[in-house]
């Protein structure tokens, strides 16, 4: 599952190797056993000095006999399958490509599958035959290759077009970070609006600038880049994070080429109170995990501090579907918040009013990190997202609860507290459940290093 797309190539290359013996005939082996072949997916490889791996896959092989395999272990290192001598189709069902993030710790990175994912081919005894796979993913082309059991990697290094917030697009434009554009780091013309001036569209303002409303209707703000996150703005003001690559200048001069104009006697831009909810649908069912909702009504999303690839979340299948959240998760005291909810898509808003609070299990090691759970209502979830979130302020953050603990738990909405800028939470407008995974602090109240490896299940609301 990906979110997001980045540039560049990665070659997978699917090797349907045999099983020992040369023989063109089966009569040469024991009595009784046919010739036969093996296809075999490796999943992880190396390259450049880093380390990737291909999870969730799901192969489909149809032929002489019909094979279906998938990988269900985070540590299995091949997929493989024997097959009798023939011609066969394979399709690749479902996959994610996740690289190591130098600690071990595997994270999902953004890809797509170029051309068909059925591919044909042949298996002979005492043969080998290949398949290819091409995603296109983060500016690195890899190839894997498994021919007894040896890997084989190339890499090519595609630059990106230009450095977002940098000096390199021609006069007239500019390159905005791919977040804020929702799509691959490109140079775009910049608008002719001044900071600070009225707009209607996000390309009406000047380089480095976007179109936000800070509660008095929308207007020409500068942005910031992620290196500037809650420190002094080249523009002026302070750099609020809105996204993990940029932020807005808020509490800067509208008149020079600060941002939003600032509304308080500190020098920070007040936000705009709670906008109006979207406009909720009772749930299909209170089962938002192991058959309640279809795959196409509920998304798996992640979300982490700024500068955070320590995380990685995929989802975990059974008979009746989507049954839980695998999440793993290495914070530090400078990255010190991560987590992984489920997203409602149909309805993207969500009527729980009828309900008191959501119910849900937590297996595997939280070791001493913290977990709070979250119901995110559309005033507290910001219109970045998209979707049904309202929420037009510099901080949107939606109510949580008090930590919790392995086993199965109980949390009721009202205990759920600490939102900006809607307090509390909601019930008539959710969009999100999500699980918030906390650095824990010294006895000086500094921010400790702790990893947490775990799987949230059956997923429900309760009365």
């Amino acid at each position: 599952m990906n979110r997001s797309f980045l540039g560049g190539s990665v070659l997978l290359l699917l090797w349907a190797g045999v099983a020992s013996g040369l023989g063109c005939s089966s009569t040469n082996g024991p009595r009784g056993s046919e010739p036969t072949g093996v296809v075999s997916l490796p999943l992880t490889t190396t390259t450049a000095g880093v380390n990737y791996r291909l999870a969730n896959v799901s192969l489909e092989i149809e032929g002489n006999t019909f094979q279906f395999i998938e990988e269900t272990n985070p540590d299995e290192a091949t997929l493989s399958t024997t097959l009798s001598p023939g011609s066969y189709s394979a399709f690749l069902e479902q996959w994610t490509l996740q690289k190591d993030d130098g600690t071990g710790n595997f994270a999902p990175v953004t890809a797509t599958l170029e051309g068909s994912g059925d591919q044909s081919f042949t298996v002979f005894n005492g043969t080998t035959s290949t398949l290819t796979y091409r995603f296109q993913t983060d500016g690195v082309i890899v190839t894997v290759g498994s021919g007894a059991l040896s890997i084989v990697a190339a890499v090519d290094q595609v630059p990106p077009l230009c450095t977002p917030f940098g000096t390199d697009c021609p006069s007239g434009s500019w390159c905005p970070p791919g977040q804020l554009v929702g799509a691959d780091v490109s140079c775009i013309g910049a608008g002719s609006l001044a900071l600070g001036q009225p707009c209607a569209e996000p390309t009406d303002c000047v380089a480095n600038a976007s179109c936000f409303d800070p509660g008095g209707g929308p207007v020409c703000t500068a942005l910031c880049p992620a290196s500037e996150f809650n420190g002094p703005c080249d523009s002026g003001g302070t750099c609020v994070p809105v996204g993990v690559d940029y932020g807005v200048c808020n509490g800067a001069s509208s008149s020079g080429e600060g941002g939003t104009t600032a509304s308080d006697g500190e020098g920070g831009a007040s936000g705009p109170p709670p906008g109006p909810p979207c406009a909720g649908q009772p749930p299909f069912s209170p089962m938002l995990t192991g058959g309640g909702f279809e795959a196409d009504e509920v998304s798996i999303f992640s979300f982490a501090a700024p500068g955070l690839t320590a995380v990685s979340v995929t989802p975990v299948e059974g008979p009746n579907g989507l049954t839980g959240l695998h999440t793993m998760v290495n914070l530090d005291p400078a990255h010190i918040f991560a987590g992984a909810g489920l997203s409602f898509a149909f309805p993207a808003c969500i009527d729980a009013s009828a309900f008191t609070g959501i119910q849900f299990t937590i297996t595997g090691d939280l070791g001493t990190c913290l977990v709070e759970a979250s119901a995110v209502p559309s005033e507290d979830n910001a219109t970045t997202f998209g979707g049904a979130a309202t929420c037009t302020a510099s901080s949107c953050v939606p109510p949580a609860s008090a930590p919790v603990s392995t086993g199965t738990t109980t949390v009721r909405f009202a205990d759920m507290t600490g939102g900006t800028p809607l307090g509390t939470v909601d019930t008539h407008a959710l969009n999100d459940v999500q699980w918030v995974v906390v650095a824990p602090t010294d006895a000086d109240g500094g921010a400790e290093s702790c990893a947490a490896n775990f799987i949230v299940s059956a997923v429900s609301f309760v009365n």
